[in-house]
């Protein structure tokens, strides 16, 4: 018996920034990143509907729509409020079991009697809830001056000198040189927006000589500090809870057996992957694409061939560890740890695919189970953020010769 499931919920605020025009008094207006924009769109788009069915009535009766009720206010006296949250719940039940009940009379010619059972399975639970407010997008083209290490944010960003931001290189771009992506840094205003960035919070506060020296200026326009952008407050809850019972039992109860040997076994099962080299492996990426696979990052896989040869940078019949892509595509590493932190290091590189078959396999042969719960609630006035995983796991795991009864008095055994 082979079982894999998942639950996975994501929700995600970004932005809630009052100074774009569409909130400026902070208690509720009609900006379109507010909570209470989003319920006016609704109630707005239930009267359009009842008002268009309207002419589909019975005769004596009416479509009320929302009747003009009042909703309560999603806003702070800071401004508005940014809310994400997501739930994950999975529940997985796996049972195999394998047995000669009772009474009963087997007859093995020639040979031994085998009672097996064999299950594998995982089940995951993630949750993502963020909210992130004020983050400040810029073309590294234009923003970023190379020479005198400013990268020029504009009016409006929201950011004091000694200010704690985050600085993202974008998609599809290239870092400025000298900084790292996904790093901190502290702020110092040289003037008219323009930035340079520290490593320690006094210098940036100072505005002294220690700010980062940019060695290249990067490429991208969807560069960011996040951190920067007047925001209101923001709160992220994510709750993710896994609960997983299997069973593996073989069993022979109070029954006759005429063999020449008896075999009792609960195993784990293997699960394998099959996919294609020559239309799954990206050498470039290093990813190999199975589909849904149900690993998760830490697994660990065996690798085999299918043809004369085996992916470059594999080893016919060896463990890895897996890395799962956003887009589930894996990689492969020599350890679990390193697979687990990411990266470089450790990592299989697949440089060809010369000489392969069409069914190479990556086989799982352990249980996975987890819950995994993220939250972030970042820049702004207020950030809240809440994380809770909850992962529960029943196994049972059996092979006996006989049994005892729901009482435990009476030992059943067989005979051979």
């Amino acid at each position: 018996m082979i079982s894999a499931s998942q639950a996975a919920a994501k929700a995600s605020v970004a932005g809630g920034e009052p100074d774009n025009g569409s909130n400026t008094n902070g208690q509720g207006g009609a900006g379109s990143q507010q909570v209470d924009s989003k319920t006016k769109g609704q109630k707005t788009f239930a009267d359009g509907t009842a008002s268009s069915e309207a002419s589909k009535a019975k005769s004596g009766t009416t479509t009320k729509g929302t009747e003009g009720d009042a909703s309560p206010s999603a806003s702070t006296s800071s401004g508005t409020v940014s809310v994400a949250g997501a739930v994950a719940v999975n529940i997985e039940h796996g049972s195999s079991i394998a047995y000669v009940g009772d009474t009963r009379q087997v007859t093995a010619s020639g040979g031994a009697l085998s009672v097996k059972s064999s299950a594998n399975v995982d089940g995951t639970a993630l949750a993502d809830g963020s909210a992130t407010i004020g983050e400040k997008e810029f073309d590294a083209a234009t923003a970023v001056d190379q020479g005198q290490n400013t990268i020029n944010l504009g009016a409006g960003s929201g950011l004091s000198n000694g200010a704690q931001v985050t600085y993202f290189q974008g998609n599809g771009g290239t870092a400025i040189g000298g900084l790292t992506d996904d790093a901190n840094y502290y702020v110092y205003d040289t003037g008219g927006g323009k930035f340079r960035l520290y490593k320690v919070q006094t210098d940036a506060q100072a505005g002294n000589g220690n700010y980062v020296q940019f060695t290249s200026q990067g490429t991208g326009s969807m560069q960011a500090l996040r951190g920067a952008g007047a925001g209101g407050d923001g709160v992220g809850v994510a709750v993710a809870v896994n609960y997983a019972q299997q069973t593996n039992l073989a069993y022979v109860g109070a029954a006759t057996i005429n063999a020449q040997g008896l075999d009792i076994e609960a195993t784990q099962a293997d699960r394998t992957l099959t996919f294609d080299p020559n239309t799954k492996v990206d050498t470039i990426k290093n990813t190999i694409d199975v589909g849904q696979s149900g690993l998760r990052t830490g697994d660990a896989v065996v690798y085999h061939q299918s043809g004369a040869s085996a992916i470059a940078g594999l080893t016919d019949g060896t463990k890895y560890y897996v890395n799962v892509q956003d887009d589930g595509t894996l990689k492969l590493y020599d350890t679990q740890d390193h697979a687990v932190a990411g990266g470089t290091i450790g990592l299989e590189i697949l440089s060809s695919v010369a000489g392969t078959g069409a069914a190479d396999t990556l086989v799982d042969a352990t249980d996975s189970f987890g819950a995994w719960a993220t939250s972030g609630a970042g820049g702004g006035n207020v950030g809240v953020a809440g994380s809770l995983a909850i992962n529960i796991a029943f196994t049972d795991t059996e092979a006996d010769a006989g049994y005892s009864d729901d009482h435990r008095r009476r030992r059943r055994h067989p005979e051979v």
